[in-house]
């Protein structure tokens, strides 16, 4: 069984009519939706990105900035005094 160009283009459009209906049935949850559809438009329009960087720190950054303070209480384990004292040496 060979696979001809028309069954490739039948596929692919049918895919694609699958995935908006699913999209118009099932929008993406707010909380993803500012992640997801700069994506979802087409290319000749550049998305406004909140933070003037690229669509990786877009996407990324958030979940990064989340683990980073959630780790970082932990990884510094000096008490009140000690930082008290860090934040004197160094000048402030």
């Amino acid at each position: 069984m060979t696979v001809t160009p028309v069954v490739l283009v039948a596929a692919g459009t049918t895919a694609l009519a699958a995935g908006l209906v699913v999209y118009a049935v099932f929008p993406p949850a707010r909380s993803l939706a500012s992640r997801i559809n700069p994506y979802l438009r087409p290319s000749g329009t550049t998305p406004p990105s909140p933070t003037g960087a690229g669509p990786l720190a877009a996407v990324f950054g958030p979940m990064l900035r989340s683990l980073a303070i959630s780790v970082g209480p932990v990884l510094s384990q000096t008490s009140q005094s000690e930082k008290i004292t860090e934040l004197r040496q160094a000048g402030w």
